[in-house]
């Protein structure tokens, strides 16, 4: 029987590099597979319009009510719309404008407090062409002082100082109580009157209302806009802004 001869020390080494090397090649060739299937999956998206739609899923800023179930993306008409707007939402700009944005705002929504500033230079530039409607969207299960800022700005409302109030509200994001009844001080809302609209929570109605029509209008959050009927989700640039409004404009 012939002797088998053990493979010598150099022998051993290259093959265990050998080995290391086949290794190392395999995972190599792992990785760009998967690398390669999901270019594929990605140009393919892209192929087919739905590359930004997915990547909006991981840019959007916005605050989902966790109490809301998910709704359609049904897409409505400006005119349906429009027939939420109620006698008691505030109202910037003119009656007759070829623009109508319908915001659902949460004051301590904090994309809201981004979009704000945003939001405010769009009004600024397209003035005479804008009728903004505030509807207030308090995400109570998220925010313990959401609803009771909204309710002093209906308040203020009362008072013909909304737009004031809800600015200040942005500008310090300072809505305890206390705070919310020094702000009416500062814009000089009458105080007794406003504290008593506070404590009875006066226009809790109206807020269960506006709760409602986002809701049946698909709202699941803050900030939701309607610009024309067209649905705006979580935070957008003023270039996104422009686009969106030029667009409509346009029609």
């Amino acid at each position: 029987m012939p002797e088998t001869i053990p493979p010598s020390v150099p022998e051993k080494k290259n093959r265990i590099k050998t080995i290391a090397l086949f290794s190392l090649v395999t995972v190599l060739i792992i990785i760009l597979a998967i690398f390669l299937i999901l270019s594929g999956y990605y140009f393919w998206l892209i192929k087919n319009d739905q590359a930004g739609t997915i990547e909006k899923q991981f840019q959007e800023e916005f605050t989902s009510d966790p109490s809301l179930p998910a709704v359609s993306s049904r897409i409505y008409t400006k005119q349906e719309v429009d027939a939420f707007i109620r006698p008691f939402n505030p109202i910037l700009g003119q009656k007759d404008t070829p623009l109508t944005l319908v915001m659902f705002i949460d004051f301590e929504c904090p994309y809201c407090q981004k979009s704000y500033p945003i939001v405010e230079s769009i009004i600024a530039r397209y003035g005479s062409t804008i009728k903004v409607v505030f509807k207030h969207f308090p995400i109570a299960s998220i925010h313990q002082n959401a609803v009771l800022s909204s309710l002093a700005a209906a308040c203020a409302h009362e008072q013909g100082a909304f737009w004031p109030y809800y600015q200040k509200l942005f500008q310090t994001k300072k809505l305890t109580k206390s705070d919310l009844l020094a702000t009416s001080n500062t814009i000089g809302l009458q105080p007794i009157p406003f504290q008593a609209c506070l404590e009875q929570e006066k226009h809790i109605n109206e807020l269960n209302q506006d709760l409602s029509d986002g809701v049946t209008l698909g709202v699941s959050g803050t900030p939701t806009y309607f610009l024309n009927g067209k649905k705006i989700k979580g935070v957008i640039s003023e270039t996104q802004w422009d686009t969106l409004i030029l667009e409509q404009l346009q029609l």
